[in-house]
């Protein structure tokens, strides 16, 4: 991911925490982590395992995150990746807790709801569809019509500029 995609990624997450939206991330390098310092705090971390990547980035310092989880092994991120991932069976004890994490994404944990949409930056198939780990979430977020916008495709960059980015800037423009 080139720094300018980073630069994008911060400037949409901090539009939307100072809206008051939070940001759920997993702490992966590039889209993960620029979300997370984009929304300067106003994030929850959804964690594969406890400290997963905290040298890049430690979302368990004091400002870093409202709420930080290790969610890689819960029910229902199991019965999740059961039911969606294309190849469960092939999933070992190190990768499923990183495709485990990627429904809480988008669901929520604890007291932390199902999200409104879906901001992405991931590779598609020759069908458009999300692949990777991103897609495992994309892919649940699909069946419950949760809106997706991947920030690699350009009709869904305008949608989220038109839906959500520019009436938030024109909202805050008024309140100032």
């Amino acid at each position: 991911m080139n720094e300018y995609i980073k630069y994008e990624i911060k400037q949409i997450a901090k539009k939307l925490a100072d809206h008051g939206l939070i940001v759920y991330s997993g702490n992966a390098n590039g889209a993960d982590i620029s979300f997370q310092i984009g929304s300067e705090g106003k994030c929850v971390v959804m964690m594969s395992y406890k400290n997963f990547n905290i040298k890049s980035y430690n979302p368990r310092d004091d400002g870093n995150a409202l709420d930080v989880y290790d969610v890689g092994n819960t029910k229902l991120g199991n019965k999740l990746t059961d039911e969606f991932h294309p190849c469960p069976e092939a999933l070992n004890w190190k990768s499923r807790p990183f495709i485990n994490r990627n429904a809480h994404q988008v669901l929520g944990y604890d007291r932390y709801p199902l999200v409104s949409f879906v901001i992405c930056c991931a590779n598609v198939d020759n069908n458009g569809n999300v692949i990777g780990g991103t897609g495992h979430a994309c892919s649940i977020a699909k069946s419950m019509l949760i809106p997706i916008y991947n920030l690699r495709n350009e009709n869904d960059m305008k949608a989220l500029e038109e839906l959500y980015i520019t009436p938030l800037i024109h909202e805050l423009e008024v309140i100032e």
